[in-house]
């Protein structure tokens, strides 16, 4: 403001010190102050954004680098998670193989005791057709001998 104020004091001093030079000097200088004062007051609005801005911007840089934190933790356990993962299912294919391997020892298995109770019911009844045919003919030869006796 007193910069502004000498050069008028110096434009004054070359001018001539009539009303009508003086009333157009204390205008301009009225002008001059009004825009230097404009001015000030919006470097002074400008300056404030740009620190607003520069602690906007600062706090998105914190943000962003808290977030590449947090993404590079993410991105080691997908990559852990997915290893595990490739790790269950070869386990799980291993399981499923030793499953189709147990059901089909199952299945033979099975398949053997209904045969082996099929021959068990052929040979009980074998043995129970002999067991007939001996008592059988054991009742045929007491028959017999008790008709020898009673003839004697």
């Amino acid at each position: 403001m007193d910069g502004i104020q000498k050069l008028f004091d110096e434009i004054k001093d070359g001018f001539d010190s009539t009303d009508e030079s003086m009333n157009y000097i204390s205008e301009l200088q009225s002008d001059a102050v009004e825009l230097h004062a404009d001015c000030c007051a919006h470097i002074q609005s400008v300056t404030a954004k740009r620190k607003n801005l520069q602690a906007t911007y600062e706090k998105g840089v914190e943000r962003l680098e808290k977030i590449n934190v947090l993404n590079a933790d993410l991105l080691r356990k997908y990559e852990k998670r997915k290893e595990e993962n490739k790790e269950e299912t070869r386990r799980s294919q291993h399981a499923t193989q030793k499953l189709e391997l147990l059901r089909s020892v199952c299945t033979e298995y099975q398949n053997c005791l209904k045969q082996l109770d099929d021959e068990t019911t052929l040979l009980d009844n074998a043995l129970r057709n002999e067991k007939l045919w001996d008592d059988r003919k054991d009742s045929k030869e007491n028959i017999s001998i008790q008709k020898f006796l009673s003839m004697l």
